[in-house]
């Protein structure tokens, strides 16, 4: 896989440079779809090998062309003439996080990011160049500095991010952001250009700002995150909590945490020691670093749900010199790391990635916060970050927490982090404009969070988690059965050719398997499994044999639902039956992947 990928990373390079000088030969939108169709068939021949990871890299460079397009070639920005203190080079025209935008004919000014907008241009290319020429060189390490003196909320750091976009407005106020091609979607509150007594005001100002550059590119806009007060500009809803632990206190505590010792002894018996390590030995290609990649890389191949992207994405390595490191060692072998960031002007540190190999000893992540703690001790609070969907969210969350729950478990990361003993929980808020309705605002978060198409994210989950398609096939099994018992109950059995008692028989079967598939996605095992597919198997059988034997019906109405009840138990029988071999594949190829790398 790293060898794919840098394959993939040499031709996107190949494509970038022959994008720049096709369209320096010949301008104009035509070239420019040109160029971005040589680019994504360049692309397309690492597919197969990338799989999900390749379709995915091929999505964002098609929504950034789309945006490269908009921006680049609207008639407001067509200039023949050079303004004062324009640039020469197309190669100018490059953001600073990633996105090229580029043309040979079009000169612009450079604006300067802490004064007055270019009205010439759209606003979001005028982001582009602001953030171009505020950060220079080293766009990360900028964006830290900015984090870090005027970042109020714990996930303020992760502006630094990749996939984030940088808008400024002319008072230097940045803010951090991912385009779903509907929405901005921020992380966090905006990051104010200068320290004010009338923080919630100017907040709003910024925010205001901010929503309505996003309306200008026909986006909407919300902030993600948040731990901003109440403002009359913007409402707010509850996303989750995060734990707040006071270092110095939280160690003097753990004397008379008995399960949270007996934890770290735990560890220690297995021979896990924890090490604090130093940002000079994870230059990239070194021993440590290239270890700790392959332990980061399984384990977001172990998690069953889709790798997410925007405020989780696994991306320890950005402004190394700020963070601090910690590696849980094995026999020499490092089977967990931990990365922790600042929060600003908080004195404070959030716990940004924690993961751990599979063979890691119980008490591994335990004894990697406490090296943390201990560590930081004379901070004002360390935090995990946020526990999303805890507390008293609204009805769309926890429907949300429901429907998710075989897929994720929110309940048990909470628990977990309760077992801490944390010293309070902060709410963190999701900010929209006030007026508005909380469900786009919602959709649109999970969409930056999916990375793409949220309905894509979730097939993709569902097929990935060994409990994604039994629940998948037994959420809409209740609003069938109501069905099936409405026709018993109003005596018209006979749409589906049944008698009315067969039809008690089949309502009463489908109930079963109802509970066999929620069994099966609650606690997946591959015995309930097999239950569940001959189950489907017996009902798709039947359900043929009784549309052969009865026919589709006299009218449209009885030949669509006799079409569905036969359709619908063949679809759910084939797809559990592939989830049951690829169940017995993967367990044999676990058994496999479990001996020992040298035996």
């Amino acid at each position: 896989m790293p060898r794919v990928a840098t394959l993939a990373a040499y031709l996107g390079h190949v494509g970038e440079i022959a994008g720049d000088g096709l369209s320096a030969l010949a301008p104009g939108p035509a070239s420019f779809l040109c160029v971005e169709l040589v680019r994504c068939a360049l692309g397309v021949g690492c597919l197969a090998a990338l799989g999900c990871e390749g379709s995915l890299l091929l999505r964002v460079h098609c929504r950034e062309a789309l945006a490269r397009f908009h921006c680049v070639h609207p008639p407001l920005i067509l200039q023949e003439t050079v303004p004062a203190g324009a640039t020469e080079s197309p190669l100018e025209f490059r953001s600073a996080v990633g996105v090229s935008f580029w043309s040979d004919r079009v000169k612009t000014t450079r604006p300067d990011p802490m004064g007055a907008h270019d009205d010439r241009l759209p606003p979001i290319l005028q982001s582009r160049l602001q953030t171009s020429a505020l950060l220079g060189t080293d766009p990360p390490a900028a964006i830290a500095d900015l984090a870090l003196k005027r970042g109020r909320d714990a996930m303020a750091f992760l502006a630094v991010e990749s996939s984030m976009l940088h808008w400024f407005d002319g008072t230097g106020t940045c803010v951090a952001y991912v385009d779903t091609s509907r929405a901005w979607v921020a992380a966090c509150s905006p990051l104010l250009g200068a320290d004010t007594d009338d923080y919630a005001g100017e907040l709003h100002r910024a925010a205001s700002r901010f929503v309505e550059a996003a309306r200008a590119c026909g986006r909407r806009a919300c902030f993600f995150g948040s731990e901003a007060p109440q403002h009359d500009g913007m409402s707010r809803l509850l996303v989750g909590e995060q734990p707040i632990f006071h270092p110095g206190e939280w160690l003097n505590d753990l004397k008379s945490r008995r399960r949270l010792r007996e934890q770290l002894r735990r560890a220690r018996a297995k021979g896990l020691r924890v090490r604090r390590v130093a940002p000079e030995d994870l230059e990239p290609g070194s021993d440590l670093r290239l270890e700790i990649e392959r332990l980061a890389e399984s384990w977001l191949r172990s998690r069953h749900i889709e790798p997410m992207g925007f405020l989780v994405a696994l991306e320890p390595f950005h402004c190394p010199a700020l963070h601090r490191y910690f590696v849980a060692e094995l026999g020499g072998r490092a089977v967990g790391f931990l990365s922790a960031v600042p929060i600003g002007k908080q004195r404070a540190w959030l716990v940004e990635d924690v993961v751990r190999a599979a063979s890691a000893p119980n008490g591994t992540t335990e004894t990697l916060i406490v090296a943390l703690m201990r560590e930081v001790q004379d901070s004002a609070y360390v935090t995990l970050g946020l526990t999303p969907l805890a507390g008293a969210v609204a009805s769309p969350l926890r429907i949300v927490r429901w429907i998710s729950r075989p897929l994720f478990d929110f309940e048990g990361l909470r628990a977990f982090r309760e077992r801490l003993h944390p010293h309070s929980w902060r709410p963190v808020w999701l900010l929209y404009p006030r007026g508005q309705s909380p469900v786009l605002p919602i959709l649109d978060s999970l969409r930056a969070f999916a990375r793409g198409s949220l309905a894509m994210f979730a097939a993709r989950s569902f097929v990935r988690h060994p409990s994604g398609l039994p629940w998948a096939l037994a959420l809409p099994l209740p609003l069938w059965t109501a069905c099936l018992a409405w026709l018993v109950a109003v005596r018209r059995a006979s749409l589906l050719g049944f008698p009315r008692g067969e039809l008690c028989l089949w309502a009463a079967f489908d109930a079963l398997l109802l509970l066999v598939l929620v069994g099966a996605a609650m606690r997946p095992r591959r015995s309930r499994l097999v239950l569940a597919t001959c189950l489907a198997v017996v009902d798709a059988l039947l359900s043929l044999g009784h549309l052969v034997w009865v026919g589709v019906g006299s009218t449209a109405l009885q030949a669509w639902l006799r079409g569905v009840a036969t359709a619908a138990p063949a679809v759910g029988a084939l797809l559990l039956l592939w989830a049951t071999t690829r169940t017995a594949v993967g367990q044999r190829g676990t058994r496999e992947h479990s001996l020992p790398a040298d035996g």
